[in-house]
This record gives C-alpha cells, structure tokens and sequence, in this order.
C-alpha cells in the first residue's frame, strides 16, 4: 500500500535527479528532516536549500531548524499536509513565523489502473533510442533524458510523445523510483493542440506501461490547471504541497 510519506519520498528523489540533469542536486537528511540543495564546489557554499516537510512535522521544529541555516542566501520550504483544515493551518503558523507562500500544488496518486485503456486515436509513442531523444531536445529546446557513454538511455525515465501534423505536440515523462513508485514530472500540450484528449491519451501510455513493469503506483504534483485532467484519468488527491519563502525582514 502506498502511504503519503512513500509518495513524499519519490517526489524528492525524483526532483533531486532532474535536477542534476544542469548541476548536482542532492538530498541530505538533517535531524530527520529531509534537505534538498544545490551540491556546491569545495569551498563553496549551497545556494539554495529545500526543506520538506511531512505532515507530522510541526512548524516550531522547522522555524528553529532554519534558525542554523543563515549562511544559506535561499531557503524554501516545502510542507504536506493532508486535509483543507491542516493546509489552512500550517499557511497560518508559518506566516506568524515570518514566512510567505510561493505557490500550493495537490499531489495526486494513482493506483487504479483497470479502467485505463486508450481508446483515443492518438499513436503515443515510447522513446527509445537515443535518435528520438536528440529529436525531442532539438523540438522541446531542453533535455527529457540523458544517454549514458554507451548510448543507451537513462532506464529510470520513461517518455511518450504525440506527434501532428509533422511536430511533437505533446509529451509526458516519468521516473521510476522504489518500491513501485513512479513519478510523472511532465505532463505538456501545446497551446493549440489542447481539448483534444491528447494528454488524456499520454496519460494512459504512460501510467499502463509503467503498471505492466511492475510499477503499481503513480505520484504527480499538480497545477490548477492539471488537476481536472489528472481526476478525470482517474488520479486521486493524497496531500497537499505549500511552499514557503522566509521574509527578507525575518532574515
């Protein structure tokens, strides 16, 4: 069974991987707390660090954590909370304790997947060669996944693509994590090629060929914009994502 601590856990070490894609991100643990950072050069010092904060973690012990992290120029914090009550809460607490809220994403999971079957009439294709990864680099102007010196490509991330009218239009991209979990990190329409069912229809792929491997459940992040599409596939809200900024004046 997946719990929203498990869910927790692989959005964090899929983050950190992402984003070491450009520069070292790494995960450290400080008196339980998980830390996200930038991994700096010798003597350097970390440029941001990411606090994430799980449900049973109560605001003081995090206010006094941070209270040591002063040498540090950035410091997010990123707070769970499970229900309205617990978000509204937290959004109080860490303000009273000089913070501010960037932004709040819903996390979803899926563990369902019997009702996923594709009968939209979009060819979702699977990337793998290492010739449709330089194409979706060259079409999307970023990297979706890495090649390794032997050419053969990243297997902890999975791909789908559609493409119309000779370009890709949409994408989608997970990271298998453990205990078979697997993160959707991207989920992208164009424009003008969205209310089509085409992001329903890379949803499918995607989470059905992760379940044949083995991977029997699926956790996103979500935009406002993202969650109808997310409920309607048949995603279910878990927990509840605030990220906070300290205040200049509190610093």
């Amino acid at each position: 069974m997946l719990t929203v601590e498990n869910a927790i856990d692989c959005f964090t070490s899929s983050f950190c991987y992402l984003r070491s894609f450009n520069y070292p991100y790494i995960e450290d643990s400080c008196d339980g707390i998980t830390v996200m950072h930038d991994n700096p050069l010798r003597g350097e010092k970390s440029r941001t660090s990411e606090i994430v904060i799980k449900p049973s973690i109560e605001p003081q012990r995090i206010h006094q954590m941070v209270a040591g992290f002063h040498s540090h120029p950035r410091i997010l914090l990123s707070a769970f909370s499970l229900t309205s009550e617990e978000t509204l809460q937290l959004k109080s607490q860490y303000k009273g304790y000089g913070y501010r809220l960037l932004r709040t994403l819903p996390m979803f999971q899926c563990s369902s997947l019997s009702e996923y079957t594709n009968v939209l009439n979009y060819n979702c294709v699977e990337v793998f060669s290492t010739e449709q990864a330089e194409m979706l680099k060259q079409a999307l102007g970023h990297t979706l996944v890495k090649c390794g010196e032997n050419g053969i490509l990243d297997s902890k991330i999975k791909i789908f693509y559609v493409e119309l009218d000779g370009a890709v239009v949409g994408w989608v991209r997970s990271i298998r994590c453990y205990r078979n979990i697997s993160y959707i990190s991207d989920v992208n329409v164009l424009p003008e090629y969205r209310r089509r069912g085409i992001g329903t229809a890379l949803m499918h792929a995607l989470v059905n060929s992760n379940y044949s491997d083995g991977f029997l459940y699926s956790v996103l992040l979500a935009t406002s914009a993202g969650s109808k599409l997310y409920q309607s596939t048949g995603f279910k809200e878990i927990a509840m994502l605030q990220m906070f900024a300290l205040n200049k004046a509190y610093k």
